[in-house]
C-alpha cells in the first residue's frame, strides 16, 4: 500500500533533533564570528540554489498528477 502514510520512529526522539539544530545554530554562529566574509559568501552561494530547488519541487509536484 503505496499511499498510506506509515509510522516512523527516530531514536531519542525529540532530543537528537534538538541536538542536532543546537549544534547547527552553533556552528553557524561561531562560523560566522570568526569568518564573516567567507560565511557570508557561503550563504549567499546556498540561497542562490533556493530558486533552484523550489522550480524543481512544483515541476516534480506537477508531474506526479
Amino acid at each position: 500500500m503505496p499511499k498510506v502514510e506509515g509510522v516512523y520512529r527516530a531514536w531519542g526522539f525529540p532530543f537528537v533533533p534538538i541536538l542536532f539544530l543546537l549544534t547547527t545554530a552553533w556552528l553557524l554562529i561561531t562560523t560566522l564570528i570568526t569568518s564573516p566574509m567567507r560565511s557570508l559568501i557561503g550563504l549567499i552561494l546556498v540561497a542562490l540554489g533556493l530558486p533552484v530547488y523550489f522550480y524543481q519541487s512544483r515541476r516534480n509536484l506537477k508531474q506526479s498528477f
